[in-house]
């Protein structure tokens, strides 16, 4: 009789497993995906792949205030304007990442502290040195042939991605070399 109760238990435990394993949200039925705010799947309520609606909230887009007056490899400053001839995005320089270009009217060249270009979008505080324990700063300097080097000391240098460019654009920034101030507003692009 004691085996027979045991058999029955077993069946018992097996019938309950399988009934269990039918329910629908059973993360153990075979197939089962259950849906997380780290699966890089846009499911659930997310806005984008893995953020908003019930996961952390979306970042915040970087975009320049003053994106949409900005012309393609060109930058405007209070002493002159530079149409860019060339642009040089894949240099590296003492540890760190080196953009430059020439135009006519002078050179410019932005430096990063970070060893390439960020893979996302990123916003980075521009001044006068890098700081190479602060993946946040960037330097922006222009040379013209006359006047001589202006390095920036405040402003933003906003890098986004768009159709497999990376545009750098900032506006309004404050440079300056031992006599005059300036400001430069710009965009450059990185093929």
């Amino acid at each position: 009789m004691s085996t027979l109760k045991h058999i029955f238990t077993i069946l018992a435990i097996i019938l309950t497993l399988t009934s269990c394993l039918e329910e629908q949200d059973n993360p153990l039925k075979e197939g089962f995906y259950a849906p997380t705010c780290t699966d890089g799947i846009l499911n659930q309520d997310e806005e984008e792949i893995d953020c908003g609606g019930k996961c952390d909230p979306c970042p915040e887009p970087v975009i320049a205030p003053c994106a949409s007056s900005l012309q393609d490899n060109y930058i405007s400053t209070t002493y002159d304007e530079l149409d860019l001839l060339t642009v040089l995005c894949q240099e590296s320089y003492r540890g760190g990442f080196k953009v430059t270009g020439n135009s006519t009217g002078g050179d410019f060249s932005i430096s990063f502290s970070d060893d390439q270009l960020p893979d996302e979008d990123k916003d980075y505080q521009l001044r006068s040195q890098l700081d190479y324990y602060n993946s946040e700063v960037a330097t922006l300097e222009i040379v013209y042939p006359f006047s001589g080097s202006y390095d920036s000391y405040a402003g933003d240098l906003y890098v986004t991605h768009n159709d497999g460019q990376v545009l750098l654009e900032f506006c309004s920034v404050s440079l300056r070399n031992r006599q005059f101030d300036i400001t430069a507003s710009g965009r450059v692009i990185c093929d």
